[in-house]
Formats: C-alpha cells, structure tokens, sequence
C-alpha cells in the first residue's frame, strides 16, 4: 500500500467531510479491512463525489480504457478494493481494469491526472455491476 497515493485518492475524489476519517482508517492496520470494505457502499452512501462521475453504464466494457486515456490516464494505475492484495496494488490500464471489473467488492483504480475508475454494483446484492470514471480536473492542487 502507498500511503501517499491512498491520502491522494481520498482528496481528489471523497467528499470534504469525510476525508479525514478515510485517511485515518485506511493508515491504521486495525481499521483498514473495514474501511476497504465500506468501499461498496461509497457510491449509496455519498463518500465518493459522484459529481466528478460519469456513467459508463452504457458503454461497452472494451471501449473503458480508451476512455480512461482520453481523459488523462497513465498507463500504470494504483487499485483500491477490499479483494486487492493489502488492500492496495499496482497494475497496468488493462489488467487494473479487469480486476476491478471481476472483484468481488468495489474496486477504486487511480490512473494519475485526476482520473480514476469506480466498479460496483448497481444495487446492493444485484449481480449486475457498473462502472463510473471519475474526473477531478482541479487534480493539480491536491498535489504536493
């Protein structure tokens, strides 16, 4: 897990007032697991900034990563994900997409520039998943 990405995902694409307790929980061994795990729930329970989200519902699952790159994405993207090995990994566009895709959870993959890529499903316990991009075109002030 990289600490600074993680700090840097959760300003660019949390809500303000939960920010801080994000940050604590994800450093904290004890927390972390449970933190992770309420990653499914971010989308109903408004910690992610759904206003920086756009749908990709509709859009077939092989035209995501061009997308992601027409917005800014890197080639090398850091995921976030309850399934993801310490809760936190490394993987190229294509791979960190597939793995968000198929994970068992939500999965939060960060792909540099402000750009990340939310999975999930619809609705609790449906077996039909959706993925939201997500853009924070004031990404450069959150970084240090």
């Amino acid at each position: 897990m990289k600490l600074d990405t993680e700090d840097l995902i959760v300003n660019l694409f949390f809500r303000k007032n939960f920010r801080k307790r994000i940050k604590y929980e994800l450093k904290r061994e004890d927390k972390r697991r449970s933190c992770l795990d309420r990653l499914e729930l971010c989308y109903y329970n408004k910690y992610l900034d759904m206003d920086l989200g756009i749908s990709l519902r509709k859009i077939p699952l092989s035209d995501h990563k061009d997308l992601l790159v027409k917005y800014g994405a890197e080639k090398s993207c850091y995921l976030l994900g309850i399934d993801i090995e310490d809760g936190g990994a490394e993987a190229a566009i294509d791979e960190a997409i597939e793995i968000a895709w198929r994970n068992q959870g939500a999965c939060l993959v960060y792909c540099g520039n402000g750009v990340a890529y939310f999975a999930t499903e619809i609705y609790l316990g449906s077996q039909t998943r959706t993925a939201y991009l997500l853009y924070n075109k004031n990404y450069l002030q959150f970084i240090k």
